[in-house]
């Protein structure tokens, strides 16, 4: 289904140089037209609130580590902090209200070049730090969303990654 899901992979909107970017989509999701480096999609994302900090702040820096993506880290204490400013929103945002929230253009976070910056946390590390991950946390994060509606699922993509990377190391 190329065209349907934005790419994690060099995503400006992932790897925003304002971390809360990545963080405000997770926390009250994401709907209507959004453009990812250069491609148009239009779907939905649902909120990801349920989870803890903790949970996001990994997963967003699994996915900010991963593939050519370079970005630094997401603490859970950063998420507090957004979460926090975001208690009285009840709708999902738009990219347009992202955008103007940072001067009308998503920058990129400046590429780390030096691999030893920065380690990213193995997945097995990420896994024991979102105690184990086990079913009622994937479960969690299932979307909730009508199969008739098309949605694109950010964090989807990354707990497949995951997941795949789980399977592999358990069965070395």
């Amino acid at each position: 289904m190329k065209g349907s899901i934005p790419p994690l992979d060099g995503s400006e909107w992932l790897n925003a140089k304002v971390k809360g970017i990545p963080v405000s989509i997770l926390l009250k999701g994401l709907e209507g037209p959004i453009t990812v480096k250069g491609e148009k999609f239009d779907n939905v994302m649902p909120s990801k609130a349920t989870l803890s900090d903790q949970q996001i702040a990994d997963v967003l820096t699994y996915a900010r580590k991963q593939w050519s993506n370079n970005s630094s880290p997401i603490t859970a204490e950063y998420v507090t902090q957004v979460r926090a400013s975001l208690v009285n929103r009840k709708k999902p945002w738009t990219s347009q209200e992202l955008k103007s929230m940072v001067g009308g253009k998503i920058e990129k976070e400046e590429q780390n070049s030096s691999p030893f910056s920065y380690k990213a946390p193995t997945t097995l590390e990420v896994v024991n730090k979102a105690d184990a991950l086990q079913a009622s946390t994937i479960a969690q994060m299932t979307p909730q969303v009508p199969q008739s509606e098309s949605s694109f699922l950010f964090i989807a993509v990354v707990m497949i990654g995951l997941m795949k990377h789980i399977h592999r190391e358990r069965h070395k």
